[in-house]
């Protein structure tokens, strides 16, 4: 999946991810349309070092693609003891109960 994103040129192989502080102990991650495994772990990175100064750390990201299996960032974070929430959204892919038509994502979260 992910060598064919790159050759269809719908993702960037080498962004240029930038982090804004947004308050002490948040930041907003721009992926640049990178792959979505190396913009999150940067923003779980970015998170780690917040919660190592501020107590809490929180990273936002837009401009991504695919991360992969959320538990990769719990893991990162696990690593240095810390505790950690991931989610993402989605493409439409489930009803909700009771509907027909797909409305809710797959959206992971560990």
């Amino acid at each position: 999946i992910y060598n064919k994103r790159l050759r269809a040129k719908v993702v960037n192989p080498k962004p240029q991810i930038r982090v804004e502080r947004t308050s002490p102990s948040a930041v907003a991650v721009d992926g640049d349309d990178g792959m979505g495994f190396v913009v999150a772990t940067r923003a779980t990175e970015e998170a780690i070092e917040l919660a190592k100064s501020q107590g809490v750390g929180l990273a936002g990201v837009r401009r991504s693609t695919h991360f992969g299996c959320s538990a990769h960032y719990v893991m990162q974070a696990l690593d240095e003891d810390m505790l950690s929430f991931v989610f993402t959204n989605s493409s439409p892919a489930l009803p909700p109960h009771g509907g027909a038509k797909a409305l809710l994502g797959a959206s992971p979260f560990a």
